[in-house]
Formats: C-alpha cells, structure tokens, sequence
C-alpha cells in the first residue's frame, strides 16, 4: 500500500479549496524535499520514467542537488574517479493532483547543470541542452554551462498529462563531459488553471547562431500566456530593444562583429508585469566573409636577364625549384598546393615547395592555392636557357640597334666567339671572352649610346656570374 504523508494530504486540501480561486497552483516548490534520486552511474534504461517504476529503494534528498558549486542542499556522488564521472544522475518526485481535468497547463521551472530531459508521468515533455533523438545513461550534454546559466531557471509550458492521484515527474541529468567539475539540479511545477491571466512561460527560446559579417541574425520565441505581452530584448545584459519597441523576434541585418555576444529577452504581460519572464541565452557568432587566399611563387636561382626571370643551365634541361611558402590565406586557413605549367596549364604536383625537371626554353609556371571554398591563382613566367641562347638573345639586341655595322659587328663577333667556347665545354675561356665583349662595348658605345652599353654590360655580368655560379 502506498503511503502519503501529511503534507501531500495538505497539499491536495489546499487544492481542492482553492482551485476554485487561483489560476495557478505549485505542485512542486523549487527546493522542495523528499526527492529520490540515484548517483550510482548505473544504467537505469527507460522503465525508471514510469510511474509504476519501484524506487523506495533510492535516498531521498531535498533540492537543490548537485556538486562542485557549494549552494547544494543534498550533495550526490560523481564516482570514484574524479577524472571520469558518472555522466547521469536521476530523479523521481511524486505528487497528488485532485480534479486533474481542471488544470490546462503546467509550467516547469528548470534548473539544470549541464543537460536534463524531463518526464511526467512517463512521458518526455521537455529537453534541455540535450542533443536529439534517443538518450542513454551515457548521453552527453550538448554544451557546458557557466554562470549566469547554471544558477538560471528555466521556463517552459508543457501539456497537463495529470491524473487524479498519484503523479511521478522523473529528470536526468548530463554531464557534459566525464571531467566537468560540477552538476546541479532543482525544479519547481506550476499548475495553470482556466479562468484569469496567465504569466508568460517559454514555448520556445531563442536559439544560438552563427552568421557572417553581413548576413542576418533572427532570434525568435514563442511564448504561452495571457496577451498582450512585452518584449524586452538584451544583449550582454544590457537593454537593446525596450519594452514597447520589441516584439517577440529580434532581426539583426548587416551583421558586423560588434553584434557578437549573448542576447537574451524580458517578457512581460499583466500577470507578471515585473521582473517578467527571462529566456534562455542565445550566444551570437559573427565570422568573417571568406576571402580568397593570395598565391604568391618564388622560383630558386634564377637572375634577371633583359628584364626577364632566367635559369642558366650548361645542359638541355634544368630542374626548377618552385616555392609557394610566401602565399597566405586572409583567416589563416590552411591550404593547399597545386601547381601546373604550360599553356594551357597541365598539373605536375602538389604541395608548398616542388622540383619540375623542364627542357630549355620558354615555360610559365602557375600555382593554385585553396582554403578548401576559394582559389588564389598567381603565374611566373621563367626563360631556361644556356649561355649560347642567353647570347642569341644580346646578338639580336645588338642586330635591332640603329648603330652602324661598324660597331655592331666586332660586338657579334666576339659574342660567337664565346658561344663556341661554352658550346666545347671551355666554360673559362667563354666567361673570358663576355669580359671581352664588355670592354668593346665599353668602348663602342660608351660615349655615343650609355643606355644601351649599360644593358648589355649588365647582361653579359648576369651571364657571366650565373654561368660561374654552375
């Protein structure tokens, strides 16, 4: 046989008195005593949520619960690891309703640290921080909690699925994760009746979000009540949009990084025209727009030879050493690396620093760098070249001047020279013979043209150091 004590006896007196009278009745105070609870980190499946479920064999305990904060009236256990606590703690309370059909809502007032589901009577009628779908004994929470929330109440309407007798509410609550240093647990119940206001309770909260500097940012909530209500919205706890201004969703267009934070909203009506009703917070993210990665080459051992970026080689081919370390990505994500050449363009590798074995001759190098949405694209363009075709290329200088043949022609005439030096392999006598060609420049075309004699000097050093450096 069931017992009932004298202050649940009380307690339906007093409600069956003063249904008659009051729109509002408090089946469950918040602190209130005589709780079971279970911190034994066992896995108590479904069947504890049912009234029938057996739990005298559970301590009894009075709200609020908890550890790690201190303000607990009845301390539960997490474990004898403290670095791997029990991830679920549960709770079961009876109360007694008379005339159950006269009570058309009710309201639970929750304070949770950090995940609860709730049941009444069997039936899972409201989840907090709690991820979806099915839940287990090993379930975590979706967030950690931190003041102001973990010393919060939260508010939401939920259908009256009473009966006359005996009523069992049933919470669980989740760790966040196996090291959180805390948990915390009170409930308070409320009765709403037909007939006079009814205080404004939160159907729906607003939700955190994440948008983009220049997107929109909507908060919305749905709340239950007697209308007209108000709307109080805040962010970081300061007032943004006042009592007759607010509505019950905030739009925020053109979003910049001066938004971010924690936006939360005051609702009022005439059955709590003050403190009013305060929801959940809704943490704000503003990100940057995207921004396409900036490629950047550097190719190793090359000189500058007629105004172009050259690699000397004594043979057919030459091995170019690409770098692409100096490229970077505005938000600092990383990249990755693909480079090709020709034209069109044909990929040969990847990544940030790469070898490609290339003929003489004329090629153009591209590198492609992505931070996985956009696409940087930079090109350099690189002549390879040996002495002899670094020398064609002064001859046909020296061939489209305006001088006369008279100071053209020793000028060629020495540049073949050291052409046929380089080509048998006498690579001293054909650096000897550029030293040559640069003091008959010097004397050709010193007075009568220093521009051009100073062009081809410099290329012939170019040459003759780049040739010296292999």
């Amino acid at each position: 046989m069931k017992k009932i004590s004298f202050l649940s006896l009380w307690t339906s007196l007093f409600l069956s008195l003063a249904s008659s009278v009051t729109a509002q009745f408090t089946f469950i105070p918040r602190s209130a005593p005589d709780w079971r609870y279970l911190d034994n980190g066992s896995d108590q499946g479904t069947a504890w949520t049912q009234p029938s479920f057996d739990d005298a064999s559970w301590p009894l305990g009075t709200a609020e619960f908890g550890y790690g904060d201190g303000d607990e009236a009845t301390v539960v256990s997490f474990g004898p690891d403290p670095f791997n606590r029990f991830v679920t703690t549960y709770f079961r309370k009876h109360f007694w309703v008379t005339n159950s059909a006269q009570w058309t809502n009710l309201i639970v007032r929750l304070l949770r640290d950090d995940g609860a589901v709730v049941y009444l009577n069997g039936t899972e009628v409201m989840r907090h921080n709690m991820p979806a779908g099915a839940i287990n004994y090993q379930t975590l929470a979706t967030a950690t909690v931190n003041a102001p929330e973990e010393a919060t109440f939260f508010e939401q309407l939920i259908p009256a699925l009473l009966v006359n007798g005996q009523n069992t509410i049933a919470v669980e609550i989740h760790q966040v994760n196996v090291s959180s240093s805390d948990i915390s647990f009170n409930l308070e119940l409320v009765g709403i009746a037909a007939g006079g206001p009814i205080r404004p309770t939160f159907v729906e909260h607003p939700q955190s979000q994440t948008v983009q500097v220049g997107g929109t940012a909507i908060f919305h909530v749905t709340v239950a009540g007697t209308p007209p209500f108000g709307y109080r919205w805040r962010r970081n706890g300061i007032t943004i949009v006042p009592f007759g201004v607010g509505t019950d969703t905030l739009i925020i267009s053109n979003v910049q990084p001066s938004h971010a934070g924690v936006y939360n909203v005051i609702v009022t009506n005439a059955a709590n025209p003050a403190p009013g009703v305060l929801s959940s917070n809704a943490v704000l993210t503003v990100i940057p727009v995207n921004q396409a990665p900036i490629a950047r080459i550097q190719i190793e051992n090359t000189v500058t030879f007629l105004d172009t970026a050259t690699l000397i080689t004594l043979d057919a081919s030459a091995d170019v050493i690409l770098d692409g370390s100096q490229s970077s990505d505005p938000e600092n994500n990383p990249l990755t690396f693909t480079w090709f050449v020709g034209d069109p363009p044909q990929a040969f590798a990847t990544g940030v620093r790469v070898t490609n074995e290339v003929a003489t001759g004329n090629h153009l190098f591209q590198l492609q760098v992505s931070d996985g949405e956009l696409t940087g694209i930079a090109q350099a363009p690189v002549d390879v070249l040996t002495p002899c075709d670094a020398i064609a290329l002064l001859i046909l200088r020296i061939e489209e001047s305006s001088h006369p043949n008279g100071i053209k022609n020793p000028l060629i005439d020495e540049l073949e020279t050291s052409c046929n030096h380089f080509d048998k392999g006498r690579i001293e006598q054909g650096i000897e013979s550029l030293e040559i060609f640069q003091d008959k420049v010097a004397d050709k075309l010193g007075d009568v043209d220093p521009a051009f004699a100073e062009l081809l000097i410099e290329a012939a050093q170019t040459l003759i150091d780049a040739v010296s450096a292999n």
